[in-house]
């Protein structure tokens, strides 16, 4: 934080901020992660059916080809058997969902720190806003349940926030 007062309850508004944005970051690189995994499945899987215009490609009739081919199929076959038990469609979802629910959060938050900002007080009003996002959060954070934590990840996204939103371009009224 800063030598500003630490104590207003303004705070709480700007540290909710924060995690939003840092929750928007996180689960968009676990979610592209997924989705990379989950074409390359797509890929391979396609590439190997033998109805596939590469299974007729005469170069996997030769020696080496033929090996690559057969590396290929037991690769496909893998992935293929591996897929319902990684379920990454589902997790697809599950990440695009807690995605949506933290932008949501991440704009409520930015337009509730604007209008701070903009009336300089930090009033009534502002708090039940404040706990309408509170609720939010706890409605998106329940989704986040058996989801492991990459801590380093987690890290780097924090410091990605931290220097886009930091403390010092917070408005903290007066009163």
């Amino acid at each position: 934080m800063d030598n500003r007062n630490l104590e207003h309850p303004v705070w709480a508004v700007y540290g909710l901020f924060r995690t939003a944005r840092l929750n928007v970051k996180y689960y968009s690189v676990k979610l592209h992660r997924i989705e990379r995994l989950n074409l390359l499945f797509q890929i391979v899987i396609a590439a190997s059916l033998p109805s596939s215009t590469m299974a007729g490609y005469e170069i996997w009739k030769s020696g080496t080809g033929s090996l690559f081919w057969g590396a290929l199929l037991v690769v496909a076959s893998t992935f293929a058997f591996l897929q319902p038990f990684l379920k990454l469609s589902d997790k697809i979802k599950k990440y695009d969902s807690i995605i949506n629910g933290y932008l949501t959060l991440d704009y409520d938050i930015q337009e509730l720190s604007a209008k701070i900002s903009n009336s300089g007080s930090y009033n009534k009003t502002h708090q039940k806003l404040y706990e309408s996002a509170l609720k939010r959060k706890k409605m998106v954070g329940v989704k986040e349940k058996g989801i492991k934590l990459d801590k380093s990840l987690r890290d780097k996204c924090k410091a990605e926030v931290d220097s886009e939103l930091p403390s010092k371009n917070f408005y903290i009224p007066e009163e």
